[in-house]
């Protein structure tokens, strides 16, 4: 099974290209920041991580500054898993 963050970077290759794919800063690449996704997919990307994670974003989470990372964003998806096992 793929880590989060693997996961994340595969979804957000399904819309574009990222930077240098072999990059291993991931968890610092601030996605929002450089235009992967617009404000207009950004609805459709948080279902799919809903739905791929089995998880609920909350608002609180989606306008977090640990959103705008990919590692913010592992971090949230992953904490919400383990808020769900326990």
């Amino acid at each position: 099974m793929k880590n989060t963050l693997t996961a994340l970077v595969d979804l957000l290759l399904e819309r574009a290209e990222l930077p240098d794919s072999k990059q291993p800063e991931y968890h610092t690449f601030r996605f929002l920041d450089a235009g992967i996704i617009d404000s207009f997919n950004l609805m459709q990307f948080i279902m799919e991580i809903e739905e791929e994670f089995d998880i609920e974003l909350t608002p609180d989470d989606t306008q977090s500054e640990e959103f705008r990372t990919l590692g913010g964003l592992a971090l949230i998806i992953d904490s919400k898993k383990q808020q769900d096992e326990e």
